[in-house]
């Protein structure tokens, strides 16, 4: 009997995990259409052809030649569709992978170790989306001058490991023999460097390794370090022995532009490539032969830091019993967040968007609640307002009471809008614990 049951929750348990991570990964391509088409009047065409693609299985290049989209988009806008339909395209793997162990570990024969490897794997195909999202924000962010980079200290071994880990599903599914090595590089010294950034470039640069390497072909990751005492150069080599290019080929690659997305050889992977190099003032090298293979090297310079101990100084100790007023309109976020929370011993309550998010705080007595963790996109009222509203109420403490905005916009303007709203932080879906754990020790340690 308690077999019987305990298969029924696994089964609702990994039904509702898989169908969110689609759902989830559906919305937000409809929301980077809102972000990647600049003009409103487009937004619907864009719409229809990305539904008419999916559900017909019609590549988007083609309905958009057939329908001679370019001609109804100006320059800019067709850029940005471009860009999209390349995303589509590349969010099908992680989907399928996610959608296909969903589906088998609902199987009755599914053992709990496979059930735990099953969501493994949905775990990495989710995290693979959310790279992805981060590319074409990334884009977006260059194109529109408003990207910044997020500097912090890591060993240049943990950052490199990290894409190379997340990069050997893609080898193993080939036989790809795929191995990593270091030289002249201390795996203890911290540098000051955006781990995302340099890991964005590295997967990139691996995916296009993958794809042009045959079966049982041989890929490798070398990295070389040159001290320099308070900093290193690094010497990124990934090497294949795939189909190679011909120099024209290669300084097309090299020279790739988000405008050149979707022509033939060029992806959305080195356009980022090249755009991120750029900004973090590094440089990129290529040396193929056709039939022979290629050899991409990536150069950068990092200065040398101590670790940040904030979160080990940290005691999050002063979290126990503390009482958060979250508010938030979707029940799987909700659930999520109570779940981290309740782990440092924190107790929530729940309104279901702003204007109820409001009134619960300005009903309750003092020192009802020590925080609230603030969604942006909400039905009734959004979450700007209800913060502008909180922040003018009467409550004792509306002036005083930490408000953080917990969302998915991730632009600088929206951190911008969030803080000009009166909270006092900002953090982006997916939720990463530890980084709401810091920022509310921060604001409740005392």
């Amino acid at each position: 009997m308690n077999d019987s049951r305990n298969n029924i929750d696994r089964k609702r348990v990994t039904m509702s995990v898989g169908l969110t991570v689609v759902i989830l990964a559906v919305a937000m391509i409809f929301y980077l259409v809102a972000i990647l088409t600049s003009l409103s009047s487009q937004i619907v065409m864009t719409i229809e052809i990305i539904l008419l693609a999916f559900t017909s299985g019609i590549s988007i290049y083609t309905l958009m030649a057939n329908w001679k989209v370019r001609e109804k988009l100006d320059e800019d806008a067709y850029t940005r569709m471009t860009i999209l339909a390349r995303a589509s395209r590349d969010m099908r793997t992680p989907m399928n992978a996610i959608i296909n162990y969903s589906d088998d570990s609902m199987m009755d024969h599914y053992n709990p170790k496979q059930v735990k490897e099953a969501f493994k794997e949905i775990n990495v195909s989710g995290k693979y989306m959310v790279t992805l999202i981060d590319d074409l924000l990334a884009l977006c962010n260059v194109k529109e001058k408003r990207f910044t980079l997020n500097e912090k200290p890591h060993t240049i071994i943990e950052t490199i490991e990290t894409a190379a880990n997340m990069s050997r599903k893609r080898f193993e599914e080939k036989q790809i023999s795929f191995d990593v090595s270091y030289e002249h590089v201390d795996k203890f010294r911290y540098v000051l460097v955006d781990e995302v950034r340099i890991q964005q470039i590295i997967m990139n640069i691996l995916a296009n390794a993958s794809k042009f390497t045959p079966n049982n072909g041989h890929v490798s990751l070398k990295v070389v370090g040159e001290d320099h005492g308070d900093a290193i150069t690094v010497h990124i080599h990934i090497k294949d022995d795939g189909v190679g290019m011909s120099e024209a080929k290669v300084a097309k690659i090299l020279s790739a532009d988000p405008k050149d997305i979707g022509l033939e050889g060029t992806g959305m992977g080195m356009a980022i490539v090249n755009q991120l190099m750029g900004l973090l003032h590094g440089k990129i090298t290529c040396h193929s032969k056709v039939n022979e293979g290629t050899e991409f090297i990536v150069t950068l310079n990092w200065k040398y830091t101590h670790k940040n101990n904030e979160q080990d100084m940290l005691d999050y100790s002063v979290l126990r019993g503390k009482n958060i007023l979250l508010v938030e309109n979707n029940m799987l976020n909700a659930e999520i967040t109570r779940n981290i929370l309740s782990n440092q011993g924190m107790m929530m309550d729940l309104a279901a968007d702003g204007k109820q998010g409001v009134a619960m705080f300005t009903h309750a007595m003092p020192h009802t609640y020590d925080a609230i963790l603030m969604d942006i996109r909400m039905p009734v009222m959004d979450g700007l307002e209800a913060t502008s509203r909180i922040r003018h109420s009467t409550h004792p403490e509306a002036e005083i009471i930490p408000i953080i905005a917990m969302t998915a916009d991730a632009f600088d303007e929206d951190r911008k809008k969030t803080a000009d709203a009166g909270m006092n932080a900002h953090i982006t879906k997916p939720i990463d614990p530890e980084e709401l754990y810091i920022t509310l020790t921060n604001y409740l340690h005392h």
